[in-house]
């Protein structure tokens, strides 16, 4: 398993939980992004006919580490709203 594979496994347990009563839940995918000689793995969510996506790493704007992934996807989730 690589770490793509892992990162969204714990997406899928941490949305299944969270929004296992959401009536129509959110669709959460880890991905990455290839940018000339650089990559980046992106959290993209799907929610209500809405499509937003962030960069979990590198984030180059985290000053004091990174937030924790269920934070960073109920920041998208609450974009989609």
């Amino acid at each position: 398993m690589n770490v793509i594979d892992l990162i969204q496994t714990e997406v899928d347990r941490i949305t299944s939980e969270k929004y296992k009563r959401d009536e129509c839940p959110p669709v959460f995918t880890v991905s990455v992004l290839y940018e000339m000689n650089t990559h980046k793995i992106v959290l993209t969510a799907r929610h209500l006919g809405t499509t937003v996506s962030e960069p979990l790493f590198p984030n180059f704007e985290m000053k004091y580490g990174y937030d924790s992934i269920e934070s960073e996807m109920e920041s998208l989730y609450n974009r989609t709203m």
